[in-house]
């Protein structure tokens, strides 16, 4: 399988805040070229090839690369057929060799539902393969940057950005009392700041005690109810923390080597979030009290 092509130069994007569901944590919204149209995709390190509408198919330069389920747990039965493209751009960079696939329309249409904007697609976790990617919430910038000139190893928060081949994921390790509770999903196509896994020990120990209540999480694969339980200890997640007690999803998940997922809120929350593919390494920075 060809692999995508990495930035030569800084590229820096606008962020367009997109409705999720809760007000005050939104979805990271980029708008991306193709000939002729400028598409709004909304950003999710959590899927792991871009997402198109099938109205688009006719659009894009496809290449046919194979058939295979997309991960990870997107509810789908049945396999996809992944495509690479050198149809998009951001900000002028062409996005070589993009991994998309298609489905219906109708599969974008709730993201837009109650705001009026619509969806065009889902880009995935591979623009993390092609620099240095920096998200400055409070600025409403993305930032990619060539590997080379990467600032990831000169941050105080750092932590571990683990790749996961077969899945095509990211995920991260949270600690508590300097004890390593396992890999979450990073996944800012989730509007949950935490999820923790029904069968994990935060989740288990979470579930000592009656549910706080049920709420409605919301990915582009559906909304869905899910128990909300106190945080039964604190997390570190390099300098960000989640605070004992307060409020998380808990849910089943397919993937046991999962711990659970970090959502979207987390990147608004933070002064800026650095993922590097090349360093195996992340940082959560968080502004200064």
């Amino acid at each position: 399988m060809e692999h995508v092509t990495t930035a030569s130069r800084e590229i820096t994007a606008p962020i367009r805040p997109l409705p999720s569901g809760f007000s005050d944590v939104p979805y990271i919204g980029l708008e991306l070229g193709i000939p002729g149209k400028n598409l709004l995709l909304l950003l999710d390190t959590g899927t792991s090839v871009t997402l198109l509408r099938e109205s688009l198919r006719t659009d894009v330069d496809l290449r046919k690369v194979t058939e295979g389920q997309i991960e990870p747990g997107d509810g789908d039965s049945g396999k996809q057929t992944i495509y690479f493209t050198s149809s998009m751009d951001l900000d002028g960079f062409q996005l070589r060799n993009e991994p998309i696939t298609f489905f219906s329309d109708e599969r974008f249409e709730y993201l837009a539902q109650g705001s009026g904007t619509r969806i065009d697609g889902i880009l995935g976790c591979s623009v993390l393969k092609r620099g240095e990617i920096e998200i400055d919430g409070p600025q409403k910038l993305l930032t990619i940057r060539p590997f080379e000139e990467g600032r990831i190893t000169s941050l105080p928060s750092r932590v571990p950005l683990i790749f996961i081949p077969d899945s095509n994921s990211y995920a991260v390790p949270l600690e508590s009392d300097s004890e390593n509770q396992g890999r979450f999903l990073l996944d800012s196509g989730t509007n949950a700041a935490l999820i923790l896994a029904r069968d994990s020990r935060l989740g288990k120990e979470a579930r000592k005690t009656p549910p706080l209540s049920s709420t409605e999480c919301r990915t582009w694969h559906g909304t869905y109810s899910v128990e909300v339980h106190s945080l039964p200890t604190a997390l570190a997640l390099g300098k960000y923390l989640f605070k004992s007690e307060s409020r998380v999803f808990v849910e089943e998940r397919s993937d046991s080597r999962l711990k659970g997922s970090i959502g979207v809120p987390i990147f608004w929350n933070c002064s800026r979030v650095v993922l590097n593919h090349e360093e195996q390494l992340a940082a959560f920075e968080v502004a200064e009290q």
